[in-house]
């Protein structure tokens, strides 16, 4: 299965309650680099994510990031470095597992 784009929303003066999607399992989803990506997992177990890092430094390829989000636990990231920059400006992020996983973007 592809990548799925994942749209940012924007919060007002008045405030904004986001929008939770289901995380792609099996391809992964993508947001735009300057959005914090909140993630809450619903499962029993821990989730790991992995965001891909594309960059290299001195010709050596950068290590992907990974992070957790504990069961029953939301997690904030924020990964505006140019080490994370995919193709159109985007951030790439893998989960272990997407059962019981939501996601949503908040835009800068």
């Amino acid at each position: 299965m592809a990548r799925v784009a994942l749209a940012s929303q924007t919060a007002t003066a008045d405030g904004i309650t986001l929008t939770y999607t289901a995380a792609n399992g099996t391809g992964g989803n993508s947001f735009d680099r300057y959005s914090k990506l909140f993630v809450t997992n619903g499962s029993g177990s821990t989730v790991t994510l992995t965001f891909t890092t594309p960059q290299s430094v001195g010709g050596n390829a950068i290590a992907d990031k990974t992070a957790t989000v504990a069961a029953g636990a939301t997690r904030v990231f924020s990964l505006e470095d140019d080490v994370y920059k995919e193709p159109g400006g985007k951030v790439w992020v893998d989960f272990s597992s997407a059962t019981s996983v939501t996601i949503a973007a908040l835009a800068d």
